[in-house]
């Protein structure tokens, strides 16, 4: 509990000290401009692959998991910038830091089959992006994507098209129960890593750059 609160607080003090400074560019454009470049990033990579991660140690207790799958991860191009909320912008000599409010709107985890159902986890999360976008350079550095945990999930069953089955949810197995152990425990765990430390991120960082090469003049 105690790293949770300790990031929550990082993430208040730094967001505190951002300011909306006279800058010459619309950050909030350029963000949405960069997430929409997104999807065409995320459709050059194969990620319609299931997701297995290896030797990956969990946060709370560091008990290495020689291998976990997450199943099929859809709709990483779905992360959207949170309009309600401001971005924040604190300018330096040479750089621009920049601290966005997003979520993900259609993200999906198509689940390992258990006697052959088909099971697709809904997966709700959102928290902040954070990057430098440097003056001189369309560089993108020190690019965090931030998401609290724990997400929050919805179950459904899908027929061997992909469709949603009408009518009542069959018994869901215990390991894919959203409010279960394994789905709110260490299945939160793999997915948060694969999101910030995964394909993700280098998608979102190409994404950023081609953005930037487009405000560049505006950008002093």
């Amino acid at each position: 509990m105690m790293k949770v609160n300790t990031a929550c607080l990082v993430i208040c003090l730094l967001s505190s000290t951002m300011t909306q400074a006279k800058y010459e560019f619309d950050v909030k454009k350029y963000v949405d401009s960069a997430l929409q470049k997104l999807k065409e990033v995320v459709r050059r990579v194969n990620t319609n692959e299931t997701v297995v991660l290896r030797d990956f140690s969990r946060p709370e207790n560091h008990t290495v998991i020689a291998r976990f799958s997450l199943g099929t991860v859809r709709g990483l191009e779905s992360l959207t910038r949170r309009k309600r909320q401001t971005c924040r912008v604190e300018e330096h000599t040479e750089r621009h830091n920049v601290l966005c409010h997003v979520k993900f709107t259609d993200l999906l985890c198509i689940l390992p089959r258990v006697d052959r159902k088909i099971y697709a986890l809904s997966v709700h999360a959102k928290g902040w992006i954070m990057f430098r976008l440097y003056k001189d350079s369309p560089d993108i550095r020190t690019l965090m994507l931030i998401l609290p945990k724990p997400f929050e999930y919805a179950i459904s069953e899908k027929d061997s098209a992909g469709r949603d089955i009408i009518g009542p949810l069959s018994s869901v197995p215990t390991q894919y129960n959203p409010t279960g152990d394994n789905i709110k425990g260490v299945y939160t765990d793999a997915l948060h890593y694969y999101l910030t430390q995964g394909v993700l991120i280098e998608c979102l960082k190409e994404a950023l750059k081609e953005a930037a090469d487009e405000i560049k003049p505006s950008v002093k």
